[in-house]
Formats: C-alpha cells, sequence, structure tokens
C-alpha cells in the first residue's frame, strides 16, 4: 500500500462490515499526517468517510484509538473525515491533530471506514461496497524512533 506503485490499487471486500486499513512500523512514532491517493473510476471514487485511527496491538479492535483530523487547514479538526470524490490519482492529505488526547506514539496508524457501527459511507459508487486506495503514506513527526 506504500510501495510507491500507483498502478495497483489496495482494496477490501464489497462488504457493509468496518473496515481498516493501516500501516504498521517495527517501533512506536507519532504521526503528524497521511498522504493519501485515490482510486477512482468512471463509476465514482472508491473511498468516502474514514476516521484517522492508531494502535499499538493490531487485532484487538478495542485497542483503536480515534484521533482527530481535517483535510483543509481551514476546517476544525473532527473524528469523521469525508473525502471528496477527486479525480483518479489525486493526492489528499489528512492533518492529524497533535493535540488530540488521543495522538501520541504508535506502531500502527490506518484509516478506518466505519460502515457497520457508525453508518459511514464507503465509497461514491452506485453499486458494491468496496473501499480502495491507490497509495497510503504516514508522515511522522522527526525521526520514527
Amino acid at each position: 500500500m506504500n510501495d510507491g506503485d500507483e498502478n495497483t490499487a489496495w482494496g477490501s471486500q464489497g462488504t457493509l462490515d468496518d473496515t481498516i486499513f493501516y500501516i504498521t512500523h517495527p517501533s512506536s512514532y507519532r504521526a503528524k499526517e497521511f498522504k493519501a491517493v485515490l482510486f477512482t473510476m468512471p463509476n465514482g471514487a472508491h473511498i468516502r468517510d474514514v476516521s484517522v485511527v492508531a494502535t499499538n496491538v493490531v487485532g484487538d479492535s478495542a485497542s483503536w484509538r480515534v484521533i482527530r483530523s481535517r483535510l483543509n487547514p481551514n476546517e476544525q479538526f473532527r473524528e469523521k473525515l469525508t473525502i471528496p470524490a477527486d479525480p483518479d490519482r489525486s493526492v489528499i492529505t489528512i492533518e492529524l491533530d497533535m493535540t488530540d488526547a488521543n495522538w501520541g506514539s504508535y506502531k500502527t496508524y490506518g484509516l478506518a471506514c466505519f460502515s457497520k457501527s457508525r453508518g459511514y459511507a464507503r465509497n461514491y459508487v452506485a453499486q458494491g461496497n468496496g473501499i480502495y486506495v491507490r497509495e497510503l503514506q504516514i508522515a511522522p513527526v522527526g525521526e520514527i524512533q
């Protein structure tokens, strides 16, 4: 998912379950922003409502922490973001709220679509529930420790 190859896309199953996609590092670090390369086909963009999440224990759904974030410096930070239905290969930047109580040092960061538990919309397509992105990169604050 962060291999630098924008010709491929990572995708989820066409389900209505909550979906989290993430990147894990061997040691904890503090993230300040995400960059995502969108996957948009003629039938619509394949990602919509998400939250930034982090954990040190992958596999324990209770351990995920939602970190407020924003897409635009003029917006307020919030738990739920709606990714715009921008053209294919558009790059969006998600800034994390470094004053949020859940912001801290984690091994794993990702984006969660809480479609089942919170009613998030998964994508912009008329048929299908898959979520896809071409690339996801996470920028740390300073050096990874």
